[in-house]
């Protein structure tokens, strides 16, 4: 019971019983993003572990040492690659906490679900609509070859009635940012960061062709 309870002590918020509970009960993530953040991850720590394993054998005469500081330097280095992404979700997390929506075609409208309150727009009352996306995605517009990053995958959904009503939809939910846009007249905004701005009034520009997939 002790070490149980000095592990949750331990442990970010985001990792305990409590969180993990909550997510499976109210918040339906969109697996598909996490996967590949997954795999990235993976990806790299084989790649890492095994440059490491080669360094060790063949140049280190330090022992199990030198390779346990290998692998913590191979740990932080992943950290650090991370920590954006880990922004992103907890930013993303808080804003679409109690949150969910589901587009109706046949009436061409979207129910969303917030807080426990559930309101039906016509899509033909959105005032302004516009995707927020990874600054790489940008390379739709100006063909240039900007790379991806670990959390390049991570896009909301800035969505705003004529009533006033407005929503910040994130991809956390469902895979539909880096698709046809749900709304036609939909604009696009590309930035390095795509951390949830609800005072940024910039406007954004709409695509002429295909957004380019990663």
């Amino acid at each position: 019971m002790r070490i149980r309870k000095t592990v949750l002590i331990l442990c970010p918020t985001f990792l305990t019983p409590n969180f993990t509970t909550h997510l499976k009960k109210q918040y339906k993530l969109n697996n598909k993003l996490l996967n590949k953040l997954l795999k990235q991850n993976l990806l790299m720590l084989t790649f890492s572990l095994f440059f490491c394993l080669i360094n060790w054998i063949w140049f280190s005469s330090g022992g199990i040492k030198s390779f346990s500081s290998h692998f913590l330097i191979i740990i932080g280095v992943l950290l650090v690659f991370n920590l954006p992404s880990l922004i992103l979700f907890v930013n993303y997390y808080k804003e679409n906490k109690y949150t969910n929506f589901e587009i109706v075609k046949k009436t061409n409208s979207i129910k969303i679900n917030q807080n426990g309150i559930i309101k039906t727009y016509m899509l033909n009352d959105c005032k302004k609509s516009t995707y927020h996306l990874a600054y790489n995605y940008k390379n739709t517009i100006d063909n240039r070859a900007r790379d991806s990053m670990f959390f390049s995958d991570f896009g909301y959904w800035d969505l705003q009635f004529k009533n006033g009503d407005r929503y910040y939809l994130t991809n956390l939910l469902n895979d539909f940012v880096h698709q046809a846009p749900i709304i036609r007249k939909t604009k696009y905004r590309f930035r390095l960061f795509p951390y949830i701005k609800k005072m940024n009034s910039k406007e954004g520009v709409i695509l002429k062709s295909t957004l380019r997939k990663y």
